[in-house]
């Protein structure tokens, strides 16, 4: 055999012609068969020889025998595939044809089955061969061969190991939905559920056609009329300690959930969610099977926001809290627990659940602290801090006012500045971060002093300056500026005068106007332009010296122009005006001269004078200004930011304001 192998590949053509001269003397053609193979595994060289004098044609003629000769053509065949790259240019659309045609003839012999079965999976590791199979309709061979062999677990398995290779295809899987084989793949799992390699085969083919972006096959669909969806439960249930077929079940799971709002509605009926819960569990140390199953959840609970409350009361913020704090250096599995975290506290699930059930549940539940911990771990890494902060922006917008307080001091401040700080050009992270930011402030008094030791009002100015394109993100970082001004001249010490001056230095009004200069159409812009812009002037000298300067006046103006009849943009442009008039008669005469020559401040303007009067009277620069300007432009969380101002209502802030307005005044009266 050695001699015949290894170093005398010319031997093949005589060997090849003894073959073909046995005719249908089946024994030698068997011997042949046998022969030829084993020496084409023994050498390279033996198998390319054999390939290239024929031998595979020899072979693939013998498949017209009795069914012992086919069953060892199939296993030579299978054998050979593997022995070098010939194989791409050897099986094509013809030899699958006899293959498969011998197969039909001969389905009811287990052993041709099982040999034509290995030999196929073997040969379809070239995809063109897969191409050549889905066009003979090889899905109905496998069919019938399975439900003629059904006990045997050989046969299942590898019969969904050739489906999972068809599956990769398009095409296959069209083809698959067409001929039965959801129904197929339930009875495989139902009869060998506790064979792990072939119940992981199974899945892996259920998974590939649950994800499946065909809209003909509906593969989906198929599946879980079949009953797909409880076998897999129970299938995870009987394979509990089994990680691969966990893993595979979940991926399986989260596949056919997130095709449709019935499908994931089906599998929550089902009993998905104890299920992945028990996954997250009873696996927690193994990291692809907690992303998998996390995964899971978010497609399902996307489309089933009722069930969030049984998640909560099941643990799930208990089991998140613990997984994320063991997987925390995982960077991609970190983000998949943040991404079910930003889930949980969707719009949709949020308004399925008592208010504050699930801000609570998380921030009494421990995992504020590690989702901070996690964020500042992987800061450099751009799509784990939006997942987080996104996740965490989520959860200051459920809180209220004595949870966000506990949220600030666990280190939220610090967390949102260096999102910004480190992505302050990221758009899909800077905004949701301000937003919050602006909730925050709104919500909570004693965030006010961490979030101007943050630094954050100076990295708004950045954004205004090189963040050009989102105009929400605009809007939001001249909202945080706007209340960090109002909010400080309320402290009773110099932190309000401090932070003005900073800002006067980093050129606030400059970048106000390249942010916003021709965009003051749409007048959510026009209303942040003016409000910001009154809070400098009334701040002292300083500010309306940096407005008349640095082009402000022209910008009010621009503001002021297309909104003439909108009110909450004309009176804080009024009181900027006035207050700047106010410091000087050359200013006075520049806000005069201004007014009269704009149609949109002089219409009505005899009434908004007398208002802006009374504004100024008495102190024009001190508490009272302040007072009235931080009661006129404090506003809280993201509808500051991003919603129209009509819609825009009295808040917490507003009422810090009036309270401390209130206590002036009761001074005074003193």
């Amino acid at each position: 055999m050695d001699n015949l192998s290894g170093s005398f590949p010319e031997r093949v053509p005589p060997i090849i012609d003894l073959a073909l001269q046995a005719g249908k003397n089946m024994r030698v053609r068997r011997v042949a068969c046998e022969l030829l193979t084993r020496c084409s595994l023994r050498s390279i060289s033996f198998a390319r020889a054999f390939v290239h004098n024929g031998g595979v044609v020899h072979l693939l003629s013998c498949l017209d025998g009795d069914e012992g000769l086919v069953a060892q053509v199939f296993g030579a065949l299978g054998r050979l595939a593997p022995a070098g790259e010939h194989g791409a240019f050897v099986f094509d659309e013809p030899i699958a044809i006899l293959m498969l045609e011998s197969m039909k003839r001969h389905q009811s012999v287990l052993s041709v089955a099982r040999n034509a079965l290995v030999c196929i999976l073997e040969i379809s590791r070239h995809h063109t061969f897969v191409k050549a199979l889905i066009s003979q309709h090889i899905v109905k061979v496998l069919v019938t061969i399975a439900e003629v062999h059904e006990p045997e677990a050989e046969i299942a398995m590898l019969t969904a190991a050739i489906m999972e290779r068809l599956a990769k295809d398009s095409m296959g899987t069209l083809q698959l939905a067409e001929e039965d084989a959801p129904a197929r793949l339930v009875t495989f799992c139902q009869r060998h559920g506790t064979h792990p390699a072939c119940v992981q085969t199974c899945l892996g083919v259920v998974a590939l056609m649950a994800v499946d972006d065909n809209p003909e096959s509906r593969s989906d669909e198929n599946l879980l009329k079949a009953g797909m969806g409880p076998v897999i439960m129970q299938l995870m249930e009987k394979n509990a300690d089994q990680a691969a077929v966990m893993r595979t079940a979940c991926v399986a799971l989260g596949g056919l959930g997130e095709g449709a709002e019935s499908h994931a509605q089906q599998l929550a009926e089902e009993g998905c969610f104890p299920a992945l819960l028990r996954a997250l569990s009873d696996h927690k140390g193994d990291a692809r099977v907690v992303r998998a199953a996390a995964d899971a959840l978010v497609s399902i609970l996307a489309y089933t926001p009722k069930r969030v409350t049984d998640l909560v009361h099941n643990g799930v913020v208990k089991i998140l809290a613990e997984l994320l704090s063991m997987h925390k250096e995982k960077l991609e599995t970190s983000k998949v627990f943040l991404d079910v975290m930003a889930c949980m506290l969707s719009e949709d699930c949020l308004a399925n659940t008592p208010a504050s059930f699930l801000s609570q549940a998380f921030i009494y539940g421990g995992i504020v602290p590690i989702v901070l911990a996690v964020t500042q771990l992987h800061k450099e890494d751009l799509k784990l801090v939006k997942a987080g902060i996104v996740a965490f922006g989520r959860l200051i917008e459920a809180s209220d006012t004595n949870d966000l307080d506990l949220v600030v001091e666990q280190g939220a401040t610090a967390v949102l500045a260096q999102a910004v700080a480190l992505h302050g050009a990221e758009g899909k992270i800077t905004r949701p971060a301000l937003t919050s930011v602006v909730r925050i402030l709104g919500a909570s008094k004693a965030s006010v002093a961490e979030v101007v030791k943050s630094g954050m009002a100076l990295m708004c100015v950045k954004v205004l300056k090189h963040h050009s394109e989102d105009q929400r993100v605009l809007r939001t970082a001249a909202t945080v500026v706007q209340m960090l001004i109002s909010l400080t001249s309320l402290g009773g010490d110099d932190t309000g005068e401090i932070l003005v001056a900073d800002l006067l230095k980093t050129g606030i009004v400059k970048s106000l106007v390249h942010a916003f200069h021709q965009r003051c159409q749409d007048p959510r812009n026009a209303k942040i332009v003016c409000e910001l812009l009154e809070s400098l002037a009334l701040s002292g000298d300083g500010g309306a010296k940096a407005i008349v300067d640095h082009k402000g006046l022209e910008l009010i103006m621009e503001a002021v122009a297309p909104h003439a009849a909108v009110f909450k943009v004309k009176r804080p442009a009024m009181g900027t005006l006035e207050a700047i008039a106010g410091v000087n008669d050359e200013y006075d005469a520049t806000v005069t001269g201004l007014i009269q020559g704009s149609p949109a401040l002089t219409k009505g303007q005899q009434k908004k004078s007398n208002f802006a009067g009374k504004l100024l009277s008495g102190a024009a620069h001190g508490a009272e200004g302040l007072l009235h300007a931080g009661e006129a432009l404090v506003r809280v969380g993201s509808k500051a930011a991003t919603h129209d101002p009509e819609e825009e209502q009295e808040d917490e802030a507003v009422k810090t304001v009036k309270s401390a307005k209130s206590v002036k005044s009761t001074a005074s009266d003193g």
